[in-house]
Formats: C-alpha cells, sequence, structure tokens
C-alpha cells in the first residue's frame, strides 16, 4: 500500500449548541435518576457522545470537524461558512443543522421562515461553490417546554419561546429543500419519536437535557439517523467505505520507505 496523502478528507457538522455540545458528556440537567449518585449529578457516569462515536467510527476515514455555535441562526450562519470552508478545504460531507433558534420567537434570534429557507438554500449554495456536494439537512427534533420555561425563565419572559409547533413548521421547510434538491435529510422530530418508542416507553422527554438540547440518549437517536443516512444516501462515504488512511503498521516497512508522504 503506497502512501500518497497525509491529510484526511473531512466531514464538517454545521450547526448551533446541539452541535457545539456533540463531545460532551456530562450534562447539567437530565431527568434518569441513573446518572445521579447522592442526589448529584454523578461524574463518574458518562453519557454517549455523538461527536466521541462519530471520530471513532471514521478514525484514519475522515476527520470530522465540529463547528457548532450555541445561540446561532441561519442567518449568521452565512457570515460564518464561507470562512470555515478557507479553513477546512478537504470537506467531502457537511450537514446544516438550524431551526432551533430560527423559530424562536424573541427578536434577537427569530429569522421568518420565508428568510429561513431562502438561507438554507443560500448555505447549500456555499457548500457546493466550495466543492462539497454530499450535503445533509438536519430539523429541529423536540422541545420540552414545560422543563425549558422553568430553567429559562428570564429569557421566555423576555418573548423568547419555543415551541413543537413551530420546530415542525420549520422542519418542513427543510424537508422541501431536501426534496427540491434531492439532499437527504435527517428528520430528528420523527427520529425521536421512533427512539423513545422503541428504547424509552415513549418518553420522549429523556431525550431532552434541560427541553431543548440532547441528553445521551438524544445524541445517540441522532447518530444513529445521521449514520444510516450517509449509508443509504452517500454510501461511497459510508464508514466502511472510506479509504483507511496510512498502511497498517504491519504493513510498513521496517525503513519505512513505502511511508514515503
Amino acid at each position: 500500500m503506497s502512501v500518497n496523502k497525509l491529510h484526511l478528507d473531512q466531514f464538517l457538522l454545521f450547526g448551533d449548541s446541539i452541535t457545539e455540545f456533540a463531545f460532551n458528556t456530562q450534562f447539567q440537567q437530565t431527568q434518569d435518576p441513573k446518572y445521579y449518585k447522592d442526589g448529584k449529578l454523578d461524574p463518574m457516569h458518562q453519557q454517549f457522545s455523538m461527536g466521541a462515536s462519530l471520530m471513532s467510527l471514521y478514525v484514519r476515514r475522515l476527520d470530522i470537524i465540529l463547528k457548532g455555535f450555541s445561540g446561532y441562526n441561519s442567518r449568521w450562519a452565512l457570515k460564518i461558512l464561507p470562512k470555515l470552508l478557507e479553513i477546512y478545504t478537504n470537506v467531502k460531507l457537511g450537514y446544516i443543522f438550524f431551526g432551533s433558534n430560527d423559530s424562536c420567537m424573541g427578536e434577537r434570534q427569530h429569522v421568518s421562515i420565508e428568510e429561513f429557507e431562502e438561507n438554507i438554500l443560500k448555505l447549500i449554495d456555499i457548500y457546493k461553490q466550495n466543492g462539497v456536494d454530499k450535503v445533509i439537512l438536519v430539523t429541529p427534533a423536540l422541545f420540552n417546554g414545560e422543563l425549558w420555561n422553568v430553567q429559562k425563565a428570564v429569557e421566555v419572559n423576555q418573548g423568547y419561546t419555543r415551541s413543537n409547533e413551530d420546530f415542525e413548521k420549520y422542519g418542513a421547510v427543510l424537508e422541501k429543500v431536501g426534496t427540491k434538491l434531492n439532499l437527504p435529510v435527517v428528520n430528528l422530530n420523527k427520529a425521536f419519536k421512533e427512539y423513545a418508542a422503541k428504547n424509552l416507553d415513549g418518553k420522549w422527554q429523556e431525550l431532552l437535557c434541560d427541553g431543548l438540547h440532547f441528553s445521551g440518549y438524544g445524541y445517540h437517536a441522532f447518530y444513529d439517523e445521521l449514520v444510516e443516512t450517509i449509508e443509504k444516501r452517500y454510501p461511497e462515504l459510508g464508514p466502511k467505505e472510506v479509504p483507511y488512511n496510512l498502511p497498517n503498521w504491519r504493513d510498513v516497512e521496517k525503513d519505512a520507505s513505502n511511508l514515503d508522504l
């Protein structure tokens, strides 16, 4: 096996706080008592990490580039993506995961559903202008207002409100764009409901750590749906299909002569 490159191709995860927190294994709030010890969150009990799991799945195959920006919406994302693609020039696969903040009825974060659609189309075009044709859209998941509204009472009282109805409306826009451009869509609203029915006796609230952000269960549901989507729609970028980068150590010549880069 000869060596013709050192840098791996890249998978860019581009989104808001749910992407930003994808490597977290300790969540501030979770309702599952198994994560607690003596009434406090047990630091030794780790929850599922989507980011780490993707890194492990694609080790020496694709570099996972996690670029999540807490609180950001699709309007602000348009300013960021071109700069990211100037830095990360080997991106072969990218996702776009916005909508949870765009749909928030707060003056600073809110983006109308019409503008949201336009922004998503522009983000896809930015990817394509930079040679990234394989794009995945991700919809908002579910929202537990009973928990979030208590946790974030100050923000809620200022008008920063969310709802499952609005999440579904913005998710429908992403489905519409995906159908129009023949791009895959990870529908987390649907995936969360199915995961909860199969694994949590229908208790979808356990997929959320604070009412909005994901618990380990939520990230596991996201991970499963994301990997399945890649394998189905972009099979050449499935974890078993992307070539392993650099020879196995057993195939390296003693003098490293086959490691000339």
